[in-house]
């Protein structure tokens, strides 16, 4: 997968339609944004993602 530059990056996190995931780094857990839902915590648990974290200031989840 290529590396997206900073204003590329910017642009895809502003778009709040199609889910983003993020891998930041070795060591660091990816981060997914999805489109808002009620039940987004549940759907990633029911995927298994056993426990999803929310990052409130990213607006993003961290999962395993």
């Amino acid at each position: 997968m290529d590396e997206v530059s900073g204003d590329r990056l910017g642009s895809v996190l502003a778009q709040k339609r199609v889910p983003v995931l993020i891998r930041r780094g070795e060591g660091d857990r990816p981060r997914l944004q999805l489109p808002f839902a009620e039940g987004n915590r549940g759907w990633l648990r029911a995927t298994g993602m056993t426990n999803p974290k929310w990052i409130a200031a990213d607006k993003q989840w961290e999962v395993p």
